[in-house]
């Protein structure tokens, strides 16, 4: 079985493989330390990904992290709520259980109204409700700060 380049000279292949490379994606430097050349990638959004994949990985650092880690403050809450412990672990398995299933109801929210003013109104509902759960004075506020809110974003 023989290649398409197979028996070609060098500059051959290199003018099939032309139309495959744009010029403003690639800029080519040779270095004084190297003898051959070295491909430079511009990205075409001037770096700016990496600011959105930072911004992507807080948003599931802190949507994942925080209802995974209200287990701990289970004991403290019952103390301070003067409640049982049924009743705090049904608010704090609330977020995460909303979380994972209004799912499809925001992602189709986001195809309609675009992603961008969707997780604002996520963003402000979680933080309003961290807000209501630090200020409760019960149950009910709490499970509506700590447990419904957040678990909306």
């Amino acid at each position: 079985m023989s290649s398409y380049f197979e028996g070609s000279q060098p500059h051959m292949r290199l003018a099939a493989l032309q139309p495959l490379i744009e010029e403003d994606e690639f800029r080519v430097e040779l270095h004084k330390s190297e003898r051959r050349p070295r491909y430079l990638h511009h990205p075409p959004d001037g770096g700016w990904g990496w600011i959105v994949v930072v911004g992507s990985f807080m948003c599931m650092y802190i949507s994942f992290g925080i209802p995974r880690t209200l287990g701990i403050f289970v004991t403290p809450l019952v103390d301070n709520f003067e409640s049982n412990t049924g009743t705090i672990g049904w608010i704090v398995s609330m977020p995460m259980t909303l979380l994972l299933t209004t799912g499809p109801i925001a992602g189709a929210l986001c195809k309609k109204y675009g992603c961008r003013i969707i997780g604002i109104v996520g963003g402000v509902l979680a933080g309003s409700g961290l807000l209501i759960a630090y200020s409760a004075t019960n149950v009910f506020c709490l499970a509506i700060g700590l447990g419904i809110l957040p678990g909306k974003n």
